[in-house]
């Protein structure tokens, strides 16, 4: 469940933010939300243990994730104990539940977008939002006059 936030000064105004605390996956929505065997890898969410760090730079990490092609971008630190993380770089407010465009692709693209890894290496959870709604049926109801179908 999400709700939409106007006023608060930490976000913008609009900003869609989760209604509550987060809340683990129940089996059953887990299993809801588990893609078929045949979804391009290019449309996957993928939630993993990632190797245990042993001292290790964060740069050999995705070496060791099974990818040749993986390539270390860099890392960002986020405030904990937020209910989203991302800012508006222009004034500070984070800007809530979104679609990332890293690779600056019109919507009819996005599925040939690199795929990120992200990983929590501090104290405490981290959640990732899931629904059931895949992100190019978001992209044609926000914008469909921004949507080229391929």
């Amino acid at each position: 469940m999400v709700r939409t936030v106007n006023g608060d000064p930490t976000l913008e105004d609009g900003a869609v933010v989760p209604s509550g605390q987060w809340q683990p996956l129940s089996e059953a929505a887990a299993q809801a939300l588990t893609a078929p065997p045949w979804t391009m890898p290019s449309m996957l969410v993928e939630i993993v243990r990632p190797p245990a760090l042993t001292g290790e730079n964060l740069e050999d990490l995705a070496q060791q994730m099974g990818d040749e092609e993986a390539q270390y971008l860099g890392l960002a630190l986020a405030e904990p104990g937020v209910i989203t993380n991302t800012d508006n770089y222009q004034d500070g407010r984070r800007i809530g539940l979104h679609l990332d465009n890293w690779d600056k692709l019109n919507y009819g693209q996005k599925r040939t977008g690199r795929r990120r890894l992200s990983l929590n290496s501090g104290p405490g959870s981290r959640y990732i939002p899931l629904g059931s709604l895949d992100a190019q049926a978001v992209c044609r109801a926000v914008h469909p006059e921004n949507y080229a179908y391929r």
